[in-house]
């Protein structure tokens, strides 16, 4: 069996293979930065990302998002936390996804930015309201600005939301 740096070794030379036949194809190009992210080569995956997002327009969310991934592995935060909210504003008069608002706010809680991470996190609790990764970083934020029984009441929120089942399933539903 192969090992999981066999395996993406692997899909990174079927990428390469693929921007051979579609030298345009910003999926392609996509593709192939994550998997070269996965392989820890990031300085190649920020490059195929930029080479995505110049071959496709408009820019698809999905692409911004990962993105915006690779730049905070880079540690450039400020341009990840940039390319994030240019994902949200790709969404246009569609809904952002609250795990955009969530990725965003977790950004600005790295950069030291609670209250706009803070507003991050409300707003993908809003769309969202039992999103457990929201609620901890809600509760993150409000840490930082120090507002303790805040604080306190999402961390426990947070928990509780994730020991929630997603699905119910029972015997009644089955027959």
């Amino acid at each position: 069996a192969e090992s999981d740096a066999e395996q993406i070794e692997r899909a990174i030379r079927h990428h390469e293979e693929a921007a051979i036949i579609d030298p345009d194809g910003a999926m392609t190009m996509h593709h192939w930065a994550v998997t070269l992210d996965r392989a820890g080569r990031h300085s190649e995956a920020l490059e195929q990302h930029e080479a995505a997002l110049s071959a496709s327009l408009p820019v698809p969310p999905k692409l911004l998002v990962a993105y915006s991934k690779s730049l905070a592995r880079a540690e450039r935060w400020e341009d990840a936390v940039a390319a994030m909210r240019r994902a949200a504003d790709a969404y246009g008069d569609r809904p952002v996804p609250a795990s955009v608002l969530t990725q965003t706010g977790e950004l600005q809680v790295h950069l030291g930015e609670a209250v706009s991470a803070e507003a991050s996190f409300r707003a993908a609790l809003e769309i969202s309201p039992q999103y457990a990764s929201a609620m901890y970083g809600l509760a993150l934020s409000q840490r930082d600005q120090k507002h303790w029984p805040e604080a306190e009441q999402s961390f426990e929120s947070a928990v509780s939301a994730a020991a929630r089942p997603r699905f119910t399933w029972s015997k009644e539903l089955a027959h």
